[in-house]
């Protein structure tokens, strides 16, 4: 809330390239996101579903109170929460040892169901399959996966809804989001971010992966390997980030959609 952020951060007021408000004080940067509400197609386990209807933030958020006095979630935040957990507590928890001692779990089955239930677009456009709900519901649903009682399984929901759709979501063609997102969010694809490499880990400038045109082609042929990719010895798909030009090295890379069965792709397991 932008009364509540001028008094917790301070400092000059600027717009963003889209508009949005931006407050910095030294290294602090706080982007407002222009959107406050948004019309939804609400569904989650078994017959829970929803006419659409608009959802706004709560009262407190609104008048510019400190959440930490008031939560921002709502009614529906709760039975959202309520119907992720009987999930958990149905098709995850009861199996967690035993997927433990597999070391690994049944993603393709398991996203499956999280995509029906629909809880793997929850604030993504309806158009690809999302419920078009506000980021809140992300926080709310990252919040009931701490229920888990294990940590892969929820850092593969985690990966696969926050980490390998959203630039795909924001900035991706009709094409790709046909082909990649809906997909994803339906539970049909599992998905991986390919950043990481053997030698640059948080250093994302100095990535070695590159990607250039294919002579007389729109092909791109890209040299390169990823390490510690979570998700990505089952993912269908990778968002792989690779250097496409000689700019910046802080400018010069791209987000590439790449089937895990494309031609040269190679996947080893490393279990330790």
């Amino acid at each position: 809330n932008r009364a509540w952020l001028e008094r917790k951060v301070g400092g000059a007021q600027a717009t963003d390239e889209d508009g949005d408000f931006v407050w910095c004080e030294k290294t602090v940067l706080v982007f407002l996101e222009s959107r406050e509400t948004s019309s939804c197609s609400r569904r989650s386990t078994g017959t829970w579903r929803r006419s659409c209807r608009e959802l706004s933030t709560s009262s407190a958020w609104r008048a510019g109170v400190d959440p930490a006095e008031e939560s921002v979630f709502g009614q529906d935040h709760v039975e959202m929460r309520e119907a992720l957990n009987k999930f958990i507590e149905r098709e995850i928890n009861p199996f967690v040892d035993e997927w433990e001692n597999a070391r690994g779990f049944p993603s393709h089955e398991l996203f499956k169901k999280l995509g029906s239930a629909g809880f793997l677009g929850i604030n993504r456009d309806p158009e690809y399959g999302g419920l078009g709900l506000d980021f809140s519901y992300n926080m709310a649903v990252a919040e009931e996966l701490g229920n888990i009682r294990c940590s892969g399984v929820p850092m593969a929901i985690g990966v696969q809804t926050d980490m390998a759709v959203p630039a795909l979501a924001r900035f991706g063609s009709h094409e790709l989001k046909k082909s990649f997102l809906a997909p994803s969010i339906a539970g049909d694809f599992v998905a991986c971010v390919g950043v990481s490499e053997p030698g640059a880990g948080s250093d994302v400038a100095n990535i070695r992966t590159n990607a250039k045109p294919k002579k007389d082609s729109e092909d791109l042929v890209i040299n390169g390997s990823k390490m510690w990719i979570t998700n990505g010895a089952e993912a269908d798909w990778i968002c792989l980030l690779a250097t496409t030009n000689d700019g910046l090295s802080h400018r010069n890379k791209s987000l590439i959609c790449v089937p895990m069965d494309t031609p040269g792709v190679t996947v080893a397991r490393k279990n330790r």
